[in-house]
């Protein structure tokens, strides 16, 4: 706020309402600074956990073109859920390109 500004005070039922720095709504974590450091995280362990989940499919005899299709739709699915809304910076496009080319490179043993 501006010089000699004060910050309004929400209330409901004469009750103070307390503000927050994050809170989680629909599924996303929304922060006052609208940065995307908590949200990545967030999806990139939901992420790993469905690619540690699917361990045996990666593991066995299918194929390639069978595994990527599967990655595309769990993996990225997981990864990029909501990100359409997201106002990302090369910074955050690199963790999230760096996560998924680590899960590719476990597909192809590399």
């Amino acid at each position: 706020m501006g010089i000699g500004s004060v910050d309004p005070v929400i209330t409901l039922e004469h009750t103070p309402v307390e503000a927050m720095d994050s809170d989680r709504y629909l599924g996303s974590y929304a922060t006052m600074t609208n940065k995307l450091d908590t949200e990545i995280q967030v999806r990139k362990g939901r992420a790993s956990a469905a690619f540690a989940q699917m361990s045996k499919v990666w593991r066995s005899k299918t194929s390639l073109k069978a595994k990527l299709h599967i990655y595309n739709a769990v993996i990225i699915k997981t990864l990029r859920y909501g990100a359409e809304m997201w106002a990302t910076t090369l910074t955050e496009e690199h963790k999230l390109d760096t996560f998924s080319n680590q899960c590719l490179r476990r597909i192809l043993g590399v």
